[in-house]
């Protein structure tokens, strides 16, 4: 998950990741992608020995995007593809997407510190 950047990041620097987890009590199911618990996501984020500095776990920005972007989305996505046919298929794939990453999904920021390789 975070493999990549470790790369970039000298040993001690800091990495920030935007990394969603499923809230408390939410079933796995193929509905959620690849989404995990928190402890999971915690685990694969630190996975190279990295420490958890901060977390910012679903700010009022990003609930007051959910709560009234999203519809804004859709109704937008919804009249581009009436328009657009031949990609209506893609807006609905992304439309679902932006929808899955509301709750039961939990929006997250992670800062982490690189340990030394």
């Amino acid at each position: 998950m975070v493999a990549g950047l470790r790369r970039t990041v000298r040993p001690g620097g800091l990495i920030l990741i935007g990394e969603a987890f499923l809230a408390e009590a939410t079933a796995p199911s193929p509905q959620w992608g690849s989404y995990s618990d928190r402890r999971t996501t915690e685990r694969a984020l630190t996975a190279g020995g990295d420490v958890i500095e901060a977390t910012a776990i679903q700010t009022p920005s990003m609930q007051a995007f959910y709560e009234t972007g999203l519809p804004l989305v859709q109704r937008r996505a919804e009249a581009l593809a009436r328009t657009r046919p031949e990609v209506a298929a893609a807006i609905g794939r992304y439309v679902e997407f932006a929808w899955l990453n509301g709750p039961p999904v939990t929006d997250a920021i992670w800062m982490l510190r690189k340990t030394g390789d």
